[in-house]
């Protein structure tokens, strides 16, 4: 499904839906929206897959450069190891955000003999950035206050939550305890992305059922609708990074 171009206030607007490819493995099961046909290139993120899986085995560490790395544990326990097969316990409802310019090390595996749900968003970092001095942050998700009646949010990264990205990226977590709506402040500056968790949203215009997402550029902000009992993530970075 191609972007497509619309003119609000001035500014360009694309937007683009559809739904994550499917995959099994022995063992595992995993959703990923992008890259895929209808997500071949929005930059800068790279990567989201939602997986499911039993841990087995030994970690298997490999590189990442010029990349940010957010795992944000739905549901069991993971333990992320460094380059020196070191594990760092993520317990359900918990994120790890790897940062890196520079060639790093890492992997994410449930424990052993148990499940883990989690989401995964890889995004490119350009060069000219700054070697962060903390290349992993771990953190529980932040609950924000103020939220719409019946919507529960919590920051992953980004202000207020403690987890801050060279990106500037914000993310959040948005659950809906009833049927209702909630608004997405966006920027026309920034590029954005939806993605439905459970249960159906609908955002621009867009019926977005588990699975499935938007992304969005050059919008000032996104009015997102659902019923209850959904769950959806949204992400943001500046455009152009």
């Amino acid at each position: 499904m191609s972007p497509t171009p619309q003119h609000a206030g001035g500014g360009a607007v694309r937007l683009v839906s559809g739904k994550a490819h499917v995959t099994e493995t022995d063992g595992a099961e995993g959703r990923t929206l992008f890259p895929s046909l209808e997500f071949s290139h929005w930059p800068p993120f790279e990567t989201l897959v939602e997986s499911t899986m039993v841990g087995r085995g030994d970690p298997d560490p490999h590189p990442h450069a010029d990349q940010e790395v957010v795992t944000y544990v739905l549901s069991g326990s993971l333990l992320v190891y460094d380059g020196e097969r070191h594990g760092t316990e993520v317990p359900s409802g918990s994120v790890c955000l790897l940062s890196t310019v520079q060639t790093q090390v890492h992997d994410v595996n449930p424990k052993p003999r148990t499940t883990a749900h989690w989401l995964s968003l890889v995004l490119h970092v350009p060069q000219g950035t700054r070697e962060p001095k903390r290349p992993y942050q771990i953190a529980p998700a932040t609950p924000l206050a103020g939220a719409a009646p019946g919507v529960v949010e919590s920051v992953l990264v980004g202000p207020p939550g403690p987890i801050h990205s060279v990106l500037a990226l914000e993310m959040r977590d948005v659950a809906f305890d009833r049927t209702g709506g909630v608004t997405l402040p966006v920027g026309e500056d920034r590029t954005a992305a939806v993605y439905v968790l459970e249960g159906a949203a609908r955002a621009a215009g867009r019926d977005l059922p588990a699975g499935s997402g938007l992304l969005a550029d050059g919008v000032s902000e996104l009015a997102v609708a659902g019923e209850r009992g959904s769950r959806l993530m949204y992400a943001s970075v500046m455009r152009g990074r």
